[in-house]
């Protein structure tokens, strides 16, 4: 893995180095949506299988527009950029959204190839614990399928515990009680 240098601005965004690329991790805004749609698109089939169980799902708009217009408490999500020229390019988001339990959040992160195994996962997920214990959330949990050793490396190097889902043996459940 490459060594993250990290330091902070006025505008509280992080910026890390990710090998020789600076990336940016912040909260997505209403402003994201054309950013946010892009990400989506250009995942690989591994990554989109991975995330929504199939290799050709684009997300509609109503969806992206959720993605990017969140509480900041119920739902927060941050994302992961990088400067092409003048323009900003997603390369990373980590959410978390309200499921069933109002104490609970269901969290997701989601890096694009080329900046995999870089700690940017690690750094969103980082991101969205901190958020969470400040809003007194009391617990996170992460669904995954089992065959996504990417996401289960994540888990248990966050601490999180992991059950195999007792309603579909294709996917764990890792949870952290913060």
């Amino acid at each position: 893995m490459t060594e993250l240098l990290i330091n902070s601005d006025r505008n509280n965004d992080k910026h890390i180095k990710a090998g020789d690329v600076d990336v940016t991790i912040r909260p997505i805004t209403s402003d994201d949506i054309e950013i946010e749609a892009a990400f989506m698109r250009d995942l690989s089939a591994q990554a989109k299988h991975e995330n929504f169980l199939s290799s050709n799902r684009e997300l509609s708009s109503s969806m992206i527009s959720t993605l990017c217009n969140i509480d900041h408490i119920n739902s927060m999500a941050y994302i992961a950029t990088v400067q092409q020229g003048a323009n900003e390019k997603q390369i990373g988001i980590g959410l978390y959204a309200i499921v069933s339990k109002p104490d609970e959040r269901e969290m997701a992160v989601t890096v694009s190839d080329e900046f995999q195994h870089q700690g940017i996962a690690k750094q969103l997920a980082n991101h969205l614990i901190e958020h969470a214990r400040t809003n007194s959330i009391k617990k996170l949990i992460l669904i995954e399928l089992c065959s996504n050793y990417k996401m289960r490396e994540l888990a248990e190097s966050l601490g999180m515990a992991s059950i195999i889902d007792p309603k579909n043996s294709r996917q764990v459940i890792f949870s952290m009680t913060l």
